[in-house]
């Protein structure tokens, strides 16, 4: 009988395909080989950022530091009788800018 695959037929009956995996040499297991490959591999390039992403950046680290001052002089000043709401909200916002600014910069 001809084994038929997808409509396919093939010259091939069941009885050579088995004879035929029966009959291919085992290769060695080695554990190592994928280490070897790797090792093989070049070392990643370092990713370098066009000026206009530097600059990008640089410039959103200046307003997160002006934020920052601007925040500090407006909950330190004399004339603040409590915290509002919106202070607390940039507060979080800016920590949160804080955090994600090196995060981003070293993932692109």
């Amino acid at each position: 009988m001809k084994t038929q695959d997808n409509n396919i037929s093939s010259p091939l009956t069941d009885n050579d395909i088995r004879l035929m995996m029966q009959k291919l040499p085992s290769g060695p297991r080695n554990p190592w080989l994928v280490k070897k490959v790797m090792n093989r591999l070049p070392e990643p390039l370092p990713t370098r950022h066009s000026w206009p992403v530097r600059l990008a950046y640089l410039l959103a680290a200046i307003i997160l530091f002006a934020g920052w001052v601007f925040i500090a002089i407006n909950i330190m000043s004399p004339a603040t009788i409590a915290v509002t709401y919106s202070d607390i909200i940039y507060t979080f916002i800016l920590i949160s800018m804080t955090i994600a600014l090196p995060l981003s910069y070293q993932n692109s």
